[in-house]
């Protein structure tokens, strides 16, 4: 709308004014301020009994799909002006329920698609979309069979309506029926670990979203994608939760049940989205103080020091964390599959000393291999945890001594001594990689070094030093073996096992083979490597021979009471000579 006047008198030049209107397009698109799907006409059909007054709904599925009927009737204070079904914006609501709710008086605009049929007050009217978008008139005729109370009936095509009831029904705050049978309500904050209330809200903490508020939506969405706010009995499902995880595991979300919060406002008309506003923001971070404060009521947590911290800056009291640290396991593929893994350890119980080194993604296989193969070997040693850098902060955590590196002296084959360089310290910049050899020795003293936290700024000491059969010196590249260093004598076996276990990786390719025949490929490779470094040339054939003869040793039980020969003459092909049990003999040449 506009209008024009003069700027002054004494100039001719006017000024526009403008306010807003609604264009003449508004009535005629009005069917699509709604998605017209039957969630949203029960959603906004139920608000609109429960703000009448009524104390009850009783709805009626009527016919058989696809061309049904549903009925919705309450006893409500029902319609005084049928005129304000069809008037875009126009409310009958009491001051109190405009206040309390911004009613936007658009609801029953959701059946303008459909048509709908309402009787209330001894009167009734059949609104058709051409009605509802100003084409067309409605004639209001008397209807005395209905004295009280609101119904709708309106023609349904979707399928699953029981279900689309249901969800509808689930937490709306007044009895309601469907074909006579009272519909499965509860409390939107039933199982909630600590409930409070807050400017007209009532916030619920819970360790996940239930099953039954998930259920109205969809159950695969979790506490962890959306927040979940029910506007009596309409369930919004809302971007950015307020959630918290412990250290253990456990999670915490908090759910919302507005009982009367005039300034929590939703998108208009259909409520499926909160404008976030100050009140709204307000709320968030009330629902993060009542995450700490049901924390703080169960006398136990296992927070991340950031939130403990957070937790007091808010002035609520927590207890001493319960820090619990898993056993240090090697990360590769072979390792992290077993079964046997240590359990955890939990920090103020008497277990003694606790080491603690980095997790698996600050080491490499080689140096996890190393480390292993030096805890094997160091009976009765302290335990050993992985670290968890959100516990940095906690004096309990903060005093716990680092493992910092590893440092070996080395006996050659020819008595010289060497010392490797500290194996967990990254390489010095600009300084060459080194090359993957294997190489045997005579001899390694490893030391394992620790740092005290009291003294940062200390030299690393040596908490254990002991004698390992090998060492790995490098990373393995893809299907490559890793620097090894072992020492004369030491069993090939236990060198391909530990090679096995620390440094296969599974291809998951699509074209590549079974995860067991990878293994048993890399096993064999492995053995074949061992045998080469510890071994001399004819006591890797022979070891390589008798793995043969165990692979087929179950067939070979087969000639019990026999005998198996094979004679390997200088210049003339080896010859198999077979003597079953029953005196049969086949001579086969190699």
């Amino acid at each position: 709308m506009t209008d024009t006047t003069s700027a002054d008198a004494g100039s001719s030049a006017p000024l526009t004014r403008i306010r807003g209107s609604l264009g003449p397009k508004v009535l005629r698109k009005s069917p699509e301020l709604f998605n017209q799907g039957l969630a949203t006409v029960l959603a906004e059909a139920l608000q609109n009994s429960r703000r009448a007054g009524a104390t009850r709904v009783d709805i009626d599925l009527l016919g058989q799909a696809p061309g049904r009927t549903l009925v919705l009737r309450d006893d409500g204070g029902g319609i005084a002006d049928m005129a304000s079904l069809v008037t875009l914006g126009a409310s009958a609501w009491d001051e109190r329920i405009e206040v309390a709710e911004n009613a936007a008086g658009m609801g029953v605009f959701s059946l303008a698609s459909r048509g709908v049929t309402v009787r209330s007050r001894g009167q009734r009217v059949t609104l058709t979309r051409a009605v509802f978008c100003g084409e067309d008139e409605a004639v209001v005729l008397p209807d005395p069979e209905i004295a009280t109370g609101t119904e709708l009936t309106f023609s349904i095509t979707e399928a699953g309506v029981e279900k689309l009831i249901a969800q509808a029904a689930r937490f709306y705050p007044l009895p309601a029926t469907l074909n006579g049978q009272p519909l499965p309500q509860g409390d939107f904050l039933d199982g909630a670990a600590h409930v409070i209330a807050w400017q007209g809200l009532r916030l619920g903490v819970f360790h996940e979203v239930p099953l039954a508020v998930r259920a109205v939506h969809d159950s695969h969405w979790g506490s962890d994608r959306h927040l979940y706010l029910n506007f009596h009995g309409h369930v919004v499902r809302c971007a950015r939760p307020v959630t918290l995880a412990e250290e253990d595991g456990e999670r915490w979300c908090v759910l919302v049940d507005v009982v009367n919060a005039p300034d929590l406002r939703l998108v208009l008309p259909a409520r499926n989205e909160p404008i976030e506003n100050d009140f709204f923001r307000a709320m968030r971070h009330r629902m993060e103080r009542a995450i700490l404060e049901a924390i703080a009521a169960r006398g136990r947590h296992a927070l991340a020091f950031a939130d403990y911290r957070r937790a007091g800056e808010l002035g609520i009291a927590l207890p001493p964390p319960t820090i619990t640290l898993p056993a240090w396991r090697p990360g590769s593929d072979e390792c992290r599959s077993r079964l046997d893994a240590a359990p955890p350890v939990t920090l103020g119980r008497e277990l003694g000393e606790v080491l603690v080194v980095p997790g698996p993604l600050h080491l490499g296989c080689h140096e996890e291999a190393n480390l292993r193969a030096f805890l094997d070997a160091w009976p009765d040693h302290p335990a050993v945890v992985e670290g968890r850098d959100a516990f940095a902060g906690y004096p309990a955590y903060d005093a716990l001594p680092r493992i910092v590196g590893m440092q070996a002296g080395i006996t050659a084959m020819d008595g010289q001594l060497d010392h490797w360089p500290p194996i967990m310290a990254d390489a010095a910049p600009g300084s060459d990689p080194i090359e993957a050899e294997q190489v045997r020795v005579r001899g390694i003293e490893v030391r394992l070094l620790v740092r005290d936290p009291a003294g940062r700024q200390a030299r690393p000491t040596t908490r254990h030093a002991l004698a390992l059969p090998f060492l790995f010196t490098t990373e393995a590249d893809t299907d490559d073996f890793p620097g090894v260093l072992a020492v004369a004598g030491t069993d090939p076996v236990a060198l391909a096992d530990v090679l096995v276990a620390g440094f296969f990786t599974h291809n998951d390719d699509a074209g590549a083979d079974s995860y067991e025949r990878q293994v048993e490929c890399y096993a064999a490779d492995a053995h074949d490597l061992a045998r080469r470094l510890l071994l001399t040339e004819t006591e890797a054939r022979i070891a390589r021979v008798i793995d043969g003869l165990r692979e087929i040793g179950w067939l070979l039980r087969g000639f019990a009471g026999g005998r198996v020969e094979i004679a390997v003459p200088a210049g003339a092909p080896a010859m198999l000579r077979l003597t079953a049990g029953d005196g049969t003999v086949r001579e086969v040449p190699l």
